[in-house]
């Protein structure tokens, strides 16, 4: 069923548009991965990483807060009044928002500059006097260009309400490859002040890159404070404004203990997650923009079967790529960091310590993968705050788990509250599909049994693998490169042929 959607959805060419933007989006990931790449050249797992951890980490947290309690509330609002040919009102609430949004970050840009320390203390309280030093210096010099990511949060919102997508992807662009120019530009005249240099020309050509398009409808007037918009605004925002402020309590959390921990433990997680994020952004992205129309057309029309059915079968499709590459993350985490970070700076010693947390977030992968699918099943079914609320649980159980394992397991423990608070949630996200139609036990417990159990037999090739290779030593780039390849292509042929043996084919592939 999943595959009929996918063919009808490639022939509908907003679907296939979308697909330019996907390129876009890749291009974004690359050039994170190079800016990654490079730090890990200069830097490694040192100190200084830490703190470029921290300032990034800071900047990023405000930028995501901002876009995720404005994005449901604005947009939804924005919409309405361009449906009702409200132009005026649309534009009305643009010019609100940005004003609103200026205002607060020039006045945390002023308490910053007051107080240069407090974010600092707030997010690293652990480091060094002279880690803390530098990352308030740091901070102060960048931290200006929080403005320009705030109001860009809102630009791209707006652009993406006038279904301009290319345009509000292509900001994205431009900040990400402004860093990565900067760095190779300026490292060996500013050091790690190349990357707040960077920071600030990227936010700011990526609001330019808005501002050309939406500067006729910037408006220096009067603003209207209350519309018919209003209400229906706060409605959805302040869910999502709680929810948000759980999630980032808990990465602040983590951030702020990883600080007291050893140098690079802050770089090590932070490395690691990027690597488990990558297939992440790609897979159940690319499924769940084409499954949202479908999902929210379904729920409307209250066809509850076609709705279960393609639901189910969507998240088949996640478990049966994702439990086999989580597999191969776990079993492979050190040649993969090796592969991708294992020059300059980043040595044997940073591998090694990247690595261990990369196996952990590899236990998480299949939840992460699967979490992406739901979320946007429940938001489609006009569900808002059942993913909401069971996130905050979680966000306070993922606090808990790091309090406790942090302690046994040193900073690995991060990684690991991380991925058993996303399995979770997830769990209880699947158990609660109850309340909307029955489960197809039966179905579901065969095909998990028959994907687990070629996992199995994929682990133990992948393991016969991995000691013929353990017999070099030192190996270069080519033979690191080779063997990744060799297993990789080797697992996925011996897992293909085992589901095929047990009776799992394209054309039976799903569970309904």
């Amino acid at each position: 069923m999943l595959t009929q959607y996918l063919k009808q959805s490639w022939s509908n060419p907003v679907i296939r548009s979308s697909f330019a933007v996907f390129a876009i989006s890749m291009a974004i990931k690359l050039f994170g991965y190079l800016e990654k790449i490079l730090v890990a050249y200069y830097w490694g797992t040192s100190g200084m990483t830490d703190i470029y951890n921290v300032v990034v980490g800071i900047l990023l947290s405000i930028f995501v807060l901002v876009r995720e309690i404005i994005e449901p509330g604005f947009l939804s609002g924005f919409l309405s009044a361009m449906h009702l040919k409200d132009s005026k009102g649309a534009w009305n609430l643009f010019n609100l928002f940005a004003r609103l949004i200026f205002f607060v970050m020039l006045l945390l840009v002023a308490l910053i500059y007051i107080k240069p320390g407090l974010l600092a203390d707030l997010f690293a309280p652990g480091f060094s006097t002279y880690k803390k030093m530098l990352s308030t210096q740091l901070l102060r010099f960048t931290f200006p260009a929080i403005i320009f990511l705030a109001l860009s949060a809102l630009t791209g919102i707006a652009l993406n309400g006038m279904k301009k997508f290319a345009v509000s992807t292509v900001g994205e662009l431009f900040y990400k490859v402004s860093i990565m120019l900067s760095i190779v530009f300026f490292f060996s005249s500013l050091g790690i002040y190349a990357i707040a240099a960077g920071i600030i020309l990227g936010s700011f050509l990526k609001l330019l890159s808005h501002g050309i398009i939406l500067i006729r409808h910037v408006s220096f007037g009067k603003v209207t404070l209350r519309s018919p918009y209003t209400s229906q605004i706060w409605k959805l925002t302040w869910p999502l404004m709680i929810g948000m402020l759980f999630s980032q309590l808990s990465s602040l959390i983590d951030n702020a203990l990883a600080s007291y921990l050893p140098d690079g433990s802050l770089s090590a997680l932070g490395y690691a997650k990027k690597l488990i994020e990558f297939p992440i952004a790609i897979c159940p992205y690319i499924i769940s923009v084409i499954l949202f129309p479908y999902f929210t057309e379904f729920s409307i029309a209250k066809k509850t079967e076609e709705l279960k059915s393609l639901l189910f079968n969507s998240l088949s499709w996640i478990f049966l790529l994702f439990l086999p590459l989580a597999l191969f993350y776990y079993m492979c985490s050190f040649d993969i960091v090796a592969l991708v970070f294992q020059r300059g700076a980043f040595d044997h010693n940073s591998t090694m310590l990247t690595s261990a947390p990369l196996k952990l977030y590899g236990f998480g992968m299949v939840f992460f993968a699967i979490e992406t699918i739901l979320v946007i099943f429940y938001f489609a079914d006009s569900d808002t705050k059942t993913p909401i609320f069971i996130g905050i649980i979680c966000a306070v159980e993922n606090i808990f788990l790091t309090f406790m394992l942090i302690k046994v397991m040193g900073y690995t423990g991060i990684a690991l509250a991380l991925s058993i608070s996303k399995a979770t949630k997830t769990i209880i996200l699947l158990l609660l599909l109850k309340r909307k139609f029955t489960f197809p036990y039966k179905p579901i417990l065969s095909f998990i049994s028959k994907v687990s159990l070629a996992c199995v037999l994929t682990a133990a090739v992948i393991f016969l693998s991995r000691s013929a290779f353990n017999n070099i030593c030192d190996p270069t780039f080519f033979q690191r490169i080779t063997f990744i390849a060799v297993t990789f292509l080797t697992g996925a042929i011996t897992y293909i042929l085992i589901l095929r043996l047990l009776g799992i084919r394209k054309n039976n592939l799903l569970i309904l």
